[in-house]
């Protein structure tokens, strides 16, 4: 619901508001959205890697604008927050989210799992997404502060004391990182028939 209300309002507005629309974005954004990328990221890097990460040496543009995303947000993010912009600063961090769905839709992993020339650019899109699913769960904590603990659970790694939003760069998951098992961070909501 926080989520929501942050995503929703801006600071000094007025804002529809009714258990429908939060269920319906609820069921989309963080189901569907950042919940399902989770699940089949997650999915695929212990189905092909046993949950091992290796960032690799493979790279090419789609890799690059996914990163790009990520910095971008990690620029915007803070300015918007800090103007009390909160709405703003939580759609520069989804943008993480949308743009690592559409990797998915490119790169297709399932894809190059079954042709051994293709073993370092897997390697690499299974990273991509581990790292970027980091950084959204360090971006929207603010939102969320359960949930995006949760996500880091399941990626397996731990903030360290202290760590900041300014702290945040590429590459904060190592080389022969251990992914932890996936379990439905957001499981779809039902409204009940009238």
């Amino acid at each position: 619901l926080r989520y929501y209300l942050m995503r929703d309002i801006a600071t000094g507005y007025d804002a529809d508001f009714s258990e429908e629309r939060i269920v319906m974005s609820y069921n989309k954004e963080l189901a569907g959205g950042l919940g399902n990328l989770l699940n089949r990221s997650l999915n695929m890097a212990h189905k092909y890697r046993e949950g091992v990460l290796q960032p690799g040496d493979y790279d090419d543009d789609v890799n690059r604008e996914l990163r790009e995303t990520v910095a971008g947000a990690h620029q915007l993010y803070p300015e918007k927050m800090e103007a009390w912009a909160i709405h703003e600063g939580i759609a520069a961090a989804w943008k993480i989210v949308t743009q690592a769905n559409a990797y998915v839709d490119v790169t297709q992993p399932f894809k190059l799992a079954k042709e051994a020339n293709q073993a370092s650019r897997l390697d690499s899109v299974l990273y991509h997404l581990a790292e970027s699913l980091l950084h959204v769960s360090l971006l929207l904590e603010p939102v969320m502060p359960t949930a995006m603990p949760a996500l880091r659970e399941q990626i397996g790694w731990t903030k360290p004391d202290g760590f900041q939003i300014k702290d945040l760069h590429w590459g904060l998951l190592q080389a022969g990182h251990q992914l932890q098992k996936p379990t439905p961070l957001f499981p779809r909501v039902e409204l009940p028939a009238e």
